[in-house]
């Protein structure tokens, strides 16, 4: 009887207790892949870009390719970085972590970057967006299993 007493005392004093909210809630490390992607950004470091990735990757692109695994996925920011996002700059506007699991979190980061000029050009564009990383705990660290970009559309002049 006092058993069963204490434990709806307890179980009551749970359901009372206001729970943290979930962008209070932060998993260790998590958000040190969005860092890390920025940074593999800002050097155009494919390699880098490797490193975040699990061998099974999924990404998807800002125009909506999918793209499978890490090759793919390194292949691909490659070639932007050796293109038009060579002379890009990106910086992190807000990082949020959602637990998922104790094996698991969604990362959202989002960005800006901005695109370098000579000096004779009109000043730099801007772009913002944002990135939704799946990561998973690897090797003691996180990989990024799955991540999409999304693009905000430019305002119309």
């Amino acid at each position: 009887m006092i058993r069963t007493r204490n434990a709806t005392l307890a179980l009551v004093f749970m359901l009372a207790w206001p729970a943290a909210p979930l962008h209070a809630q932060t998993e260790p490390g998590a958000d040190e892949v969005a860092k890390r992607f920025v940074a593999a950004w800002n050097e155009h470091d494919a390699p880098a870009f490797g490193q975040l990735l699990a061998a099974d990757a999924d990404w998807v692109t800002a125009s909506g390719l999918r793209l499978h695994g890490r090759a793919k996925v390194q292949e691909f920011l490659a070639k932007e970085h050796s293109t038009w996002a060579r002379t890009t700059s990106m910086r992190v506007v807000s990082i949020h972590v959602r637990p998922l699991s104790s094996n698991a979190a969604g990362v959202f980061l989002e960005w800006e970057i901005v695109e370098t000029a000579a000096a004779s050009e009109p000043a730099p564009s801007a772009r913002r967006g944002n990135n939704l990383f799946v990561v998973t705990r690897a090797g003691g660290g996180w990989v990024i299993a799955a991540g999409q970009v999304a693009r905000v559309p430019a305002a119309n002049p």
